[in-house]
């Protein structure tokens, strides 16, 4: 059962337009801050589904850039459209499933959402955090987008990606304009408050994204 509804799940989300699909058990967010996990979210959680789209490679070359703000939006958008559909699809099943909506901060005096995608993504297989404290995937580097799904369905968890992609390299650290890497951590106000700074759309849409456009993993130009 738990093979078959996984196989179903993750062709519904590619059929979408997701790019990569994980499934990681509500076990592997033990060691996650209180309130932002699964069970704090849905009760009976047994896994999470995280999703990813690969932004478009020409556009991430225009960091720092009004096109990337506008289309970051727009796959985020695209995300939570397919995060419901699984969800609908989970519900048809009998099963309960809460889309995580995607680039959303529920905290915005510690810049926190309800649920790290980039740590669930980890959780389901799909990469490791680098120097630059984003996801990054073996397939797209940081240029990925995300969201989750937190659901008591059956289903079939993936292996935890062993790889260490940012050995040697600091070449994001030596590139953020706000000096807001170290220690593969990020000083989140000095990346905000330069982020302020950058022509944008609006002020819910800050990006500078150098650390996402000059990371090798996933360069084509």
């Amino acid at each position: 059962m738990s093979d078959r509804l996984t196989t179903q799940l993750k062709s519904l989300a590619k059929s979408e337009g997701a790019d990569l699909v994980g499934v990681a058990p509500v076990q592997r967010f033990e060691k996650v801050l209180k309130g932002h996990a699964p069970k704090d979210i849905l009760p009976s959680a047994k896994f999470t589904i995280t999703l990813e789209i690969h932004l478009l490679d020409n556009i991430v070359e225009t960091l720092p850039s009004r096109e990337y703000t506008a289309h970051t939006r727009f796959i985020n958008s695209e995300l939570n459209r397919i995060a419901r559909r699984i969800a609908e699809f989970l519900e048809g099943k009998g099963y309960a499933a809460i889309p995580i909506p995607a680039s959303r901060r529920s905290d915005k005096s510690k810049f926190m959402g309800d649920l790290s995608h980039r740590h669930a993504a980890v959780f389901a297989g799909l990469g490791e955090i680098g120097r630059n404290n984003l996801l990054i995937t073996p397939q797209y580097g940081p240029r990925v987008r995300l969201v989750t799904l937190v659901t008591n369905a059956p289903l079939k968890s993936d292996q935890l990606l062993k790889i260490n992609l940012c050995k040697g390299c600091d070449i994001c650290i030596k590139a953020c304009p706000a000096g807001a890497l170290k220690n593969g951590k990020t000083d989140k106000e000095k990346c905000d408050e330069y982020s302020k700074k950058i022509y944008i759309i609006d002020p819910e849409s800050r990006y500078c994204g150098m650390c996402i456009k000059m990371c090798p993993i996933g360069k084509k130009y």
